[in-house]
């Protein structure tokens, strides 16, 4: 028995020792990891053919604080990466940020941006997009995106507050046009009276599509594409000034 607790105890030693040695050898690891310096910082932005909003420079102005915070050269423990993400993402036109160190020393910063797919004209204030998330964006003097321009009296209260989350119908039919490939070459303009009616100009053809309410709207553009195959065809591309759309189960035509 005496034989068997002194083989156990000594076993149990090795394995406190063993681990003893295991975590002063991290500590050590992260001693000295803590003092190495960053090399060269990595810039790599997704989504960013034809959606040029933001570029290399523009992050490296937010990461430094407009050059008051030294990267390059800057010790591991010295810079906290989870605020260099937090000060990506307050830029309106990113929309995810992710920022680590690789093998050697760089910092890889990664961003996403903000795809807008409608621009909005207001009377009294400046321009504003629409992102692909809904978000409301500012327009910028570096590049104009070729988006949905929207009009019109009720054109200004879509971008009352930071999203479009108080118009779900008007995001989800700007966004069913963006995203029809057909419909976004097609259709250039909504505009929008105050009380929330909808006309669309077309890109090619010179009548004015009366759309209505954004309500019924995969109905609705069922009936246009009739109008597009069907009506045209026969009567000739500019023959009508005006289509119809909000009629129940019919085109009206003028």
């Amino acid at each position: 028995m005496k034989t068997f607790i002194k083989k156990y105890l000594k076993q149990l030693l090795g394995w406190v020792s063993v681990m003893a040695l295991i975590f002063i050898s991290i500590g050590f690891a992260n001693r000295e990891q803590s003092k190495r310096q960053y090399g060269e910082v990595v810039y790599r932005i997704t989504n960013q053919y034809e959606n040029y909003f933001i570029d290399e420079n523009d992050l490296r102005s937010i990461i430094s604080d407009d050059g008051g915070q030294m990267i390059i050269g800057n010790k591991f423990d010295r810079l906290n990466l989870r605020q260099i993400e937090t000060q990506l993402t307050s830029e309106m036109f990113i929309s995810q940020a992710q920022s680590y160190r690789d093998i050697i020393g760089n910092l890889i910063v990664l961003t996403r941006q903000r795809k807008p797919i409608g621009r909005i004209s207001r009377n009294n204030a400046p321009d504003a997009y629409i992102g692909e998330d809904g978000y409301i964006l500012p327009v910028s003097q570096k590049y104009t995106s070729r988006v949905l321009l929207i009009t019109g009296d009720f054109a200004d209260s879509l971008v009352a507050n930071e999203t479009m989350e108080a118009h779900p119908r008007y995001f989800n039919l700007i966004e069913r046009i963006y995203n029809d490939r057909f419909l976004r070459a097609q259709i250039t303009q909504l505009d929008i009276d105050k009380n929330g009616n909808i006309d669309m100009y077309p890109q090619v053809t010179k009548q004015v599509i009366e759309f209505g309410q954004p309500e019924n709207i995969d109905l609705k553009f069922k009936k246009l594409e009739v109008f597009y195959k069907k009506i045209l065809p026969k009567k000739g591309w500019n023959h009508y000034k005006r289509v119809n759309l909000t009629y129940s189960n019919q085109i009206v035509c003028e």
